[in-house]
């Protein structure tokens, strides 16, 4: 088996800076503690498949802003390794993460904290996509990503895409095709950011 590492995005959990448009709805503080509850269920998932799997590791990429005050929340989550988003846009920060962990394994995946939805057999069919594809994306229904994977194939920038519409996927796939990468899609799912999002994801079997 290849070696795969799964980097998990998460914000520190900050009281008026995490899940807005859900805040809208439920407050900052309820906000922050759906944040808190999505980020440790996407952690437990992909750990929960780590752990049954050789060559695979699960590591955490934090977003700038926290500090010793949120060493108990980073204790309560498993990984092998933490380390800290690189500065830019979306795109450059993942850009950096993968290239980076593109060194020391075969494939590289980054998961979001907002997309709690997965289970052993769809991370299975994302590692199994990179044998036959350069990357794997895993599309939400508001037209975005929870998931995408990558191997080694010179692939250096995710610039130039209007990050947080429903024209991501698009563009994103657009540019693979110019650039002349192959990519593979795995079974659309929904991510968490509004309400009824939340509300799904709840009263679903992965909450």
């Amino acid at each position: 088996m290849q070696s795969a590492v799964f980097i998990q995005f998460a914000k520190y959990p900050v009281l008026g800076n995490v899940k807005t448009r859900l805040a809208r709805f439920v407050g900052e503080q309820g906000a922050l503690d759906a944040h808190i509850r999505l980020t440790a269920a996407v952690n437990q998932q992909l750990n929960r498949y780590g752990e049954t799997r050789d060559k695979v590791d699960v590591k955490l990429a934090l977003a700038s802003g926290g500090g010793i005050s949120h060493k108990e929340w980073i204790d309560s989550l498993t990984f092998d390794y933490c380390l800290e988003q690189p500065s830019g846009d979306l795109g450059a920060k993942m850009q950096r993460v993968m290239f980076d962990a593109l060194e020391h394994y075969d494939y590289a995946f980054i998961v979001g904290s907002d997309f709690p939805v997965l289970d052993d057999d769809f991370l299975q069919q994302a590692i199994n996509s990179l044998s036959n594809h350069d990357f794997v994306f895993a599309p939400t229904e508001d037209g975005g990503f929870g998931l995408v994977g990558q191997r080694a194939c010179g692939f250096t920038s995710f610039g130039e895409i209007e990050w947080g519409t429903n024209r991501v996927l698009e563009q994103v796939q657009n540019r693979m095709t110019e650039l002349g990468f192959s990519f593979s899609l795995l079974d659309k799912r929904f991510d968490v950011d509004e309400l009824e999002d939340w509300k799904r994801w709840l009263q679903s079997d992965y909450s």
